[in-house]
């Protein structure tokens, strides 16, 4: 009575299983523990990472358009009659400074 060669090798896998309980389970969480720790790092790095729609909020707030660096032809009078009809205008300062060292800037 002769078995397939897979049959076989099923039957001493199956054998050793069942002689070494403890050797079959320390190879499962050998192999799972790495792959449940990458998936775990890819959600953290998702979560953690914010999407291009929230740094946009972020940055603009609830705004529309942004204008920065207003010339001197365009100012906020001006610039309101090019926008569509309901349209606000805010206007701000901001302060931009750089800190130059030896060439570098700091």
């Amino acid at each position: 009575m002769t078995l397939p060669p897979t049959r076989a090798i099923a039957r001493v896998a199956w054998r050793q299983d069942r002689g070494n309980p403890w050797r079959s389970a320390l190879v499962i969480a050998l192999v799972a523990l790495p792959i449940g720790a990458l998936a775990g790092t890819v959600v953290a790095m998702k979560t953690v990472r914010p999407t291009a729609q929230r740094l946009a909020t972020e940055t603009m707030g609830s705004a529309d358009i942004m204008i920065q660096g207003f010339s001197g032809n365009l100012r906020s009078g001006a610039l309101v009659h090019e926008l569509p009809a309901g349209s606000q205008v805010v206007t701000g300062a901001a302060l931009y400074t750089q800190n130059i060292v030896r060439g570098s800037v700091v």
